[in-house]
């Protein structure tokens, strides 16, 4: 990384909690589905955008030939998101160029993920890149204990596995997750009126799709 993507780095981690996501988010419910708080921010905005072609560029480097080693199963999950891919870019047209075929959001960090958890709203699989000092990725499910080191990279199953990050020596923490979000992988878009609200005055999908049927 140069300096000048590291002052950038700088800035935007110096924000309470040593991390921030950048790219396409979907909350948690759905509410929201658009870039992220810092992406389009107005103080770090710009950074924060050139932050983020930085990282699909990056991520591209590695992984044109990272693809071709993986699981094929892991394979042919990277090549189906070219679906949702085109109803990403339907959506928000040139802004979609920021970010990478194979991910949607990336999480900067400065610190470790200490407790144990899986990212179940995540499709698989995640890319985590490591290009600050080594550290270990820890996966409880097979009492794991994998160091990365200088730009290694670690592309996992985050939404079955349990994991965790801790040190693996002195040096400064830095790194960055990619992951693709199931419901953007889904093509859903903001839902602002409950399933139930749907259901109570339309009637369930499976009604609609009788009625429909019917019509015919």
């Amino acid at each position: 990384m140069t300096a000048s993507r590291c002052s950038r780095t700088r800035f935007l981690l110096d924000k309470p909690g040593g991390n921030f996501k950048l790219g396409l988010y979907h909350s948690i419910g759905h509410t929201y589905f658009g870039f992220t708080g810092y992406t389009k921010g107005k103080d770090e905005g710009k950074s924060a955008a050139k932050l983020l072609n930085w990282a699909k560029n990056h991520s591209k480097a590695y992984l044109l030939t990272t693809k071709t080693l993986l699981p094929e199963e892991w394979q042919q999950d990277m090549t189906s998101r070219e679906e949702p891919n085109r109803f990403v870019h339907s959506v928000f047209k040139r802004q979609a160029k920021l970010l990478s075929p194979w991910w949607k959001t990336v999480t900067f960090f400065n610190s470790f993920t200490n407790h144990v958890h899986t990212d179940v709203l995540d499709h698989q699989p995640l890319f985590l890149f490591n290009f600050g000092a080594p550290c270990y990725l820890v996966l409880q499910d097979y009492n794991l204990k994998i160091q990365l080191d200088h730009l290694d990279i670690a592309v996992f199953n985050t939404n079955t596995l349990r994991h965790s990050t801790v040190s693996a020596g002195d040096g400064e923490r830095w790194a960055f997750s990619a992951f693709y979000r199931k419901s953007i992988y889904a093509e859903m878009g903001p839902s602002h009126i409950s399933n139930a609200v749907l259901d109570e005055i339309l009637g369930t999908e499976e009604e609609e799709t009788r009625i429909r049927s019917a019509n015919r």
